[in-house]
């Protein structure tokens, strides 16, 4: 699995309830690796799957809520949710709140690209999306995040409590994937 880093603009910090939207990927423009994403990428990986785990900084170990993912014009757009049951949770919104945690990532992998050798760039055209991430250093300084407009606008009481529960849900199956590590290694993971 590969990762992306993009800069987090944080106009209005997350809610006090962890709600937040952003932008997780920018559409046609190079980032620190000389990659560029096409629109369209991650269509067949939404159309399977548009909710992801939310994780601090790519690690499966550290799940901190859930994104709900779309594309639109600019990009892949995310609504997040930090979860507050979470110290780690707590402690990434209020370093959002504070602008120390500047970074918004994807953990994906490449399913169809090419290369242009005029810019010597990398064109990724498909990709599935395995997680978002909450990052301190980004490869790319345009992405956007702002505050959730409010309940009845962006996300709706119901999906807020799917979005918990899935949350809760991706928690608790980290948590039995690290017992499982731990018996296996005989408790060295």
């Amino acid at each position: 699995m590969k990762t992306k880093s993009l800069d987090l603009k944080l106009y209005s910090p997350p809610r006090e309830d962890g709600y937040f939207s952003g932008y997780a990927a920018i559409f046609g423009s190079p980032d620190a690796q000389g990659e560029i994403i096409l629109p369209g990428a991650f269509a067949e990986s939404l159309r399977a799957r548009d909710v992801v785990p939310l994780l601090w900084s790519h690690d499966i170990m550290k799940p901190i809520g859930v994104a709900r993912c779309a594309e639109d014009d600019r990009g892949l757009v995310i609504f997040g949710y930090l979860n507050q049951d979470v110290q780690l949770g707590r402690e990434v919104r209020s370093s959002m709140q504070k602008r120390i945690v500047r970074g918004l990532a994807i953990g994906y992998e490449t399913l169809e690209e090419k290369f242009d050798r005029e810019s010597g760039a990398r064109i990724l055209k498909k990709i599935k999306l395995w997680e978002i991430s909450a990052c301190v250093f980004p490869a790319s300084a345009e992405a956007l995040v702002d505050d959730i407009k409010s309940d009845d606008t962006i996300i709706t009481e119901l999906e807020k409590t799917v979005m918990c529960i899935q949350a809760k849900t991706m928690l608790l199956r980290a948590y039995a994937l690290k017992d499982k590590l731990n018996s296996i290694n005989g408790g060295k993971t």
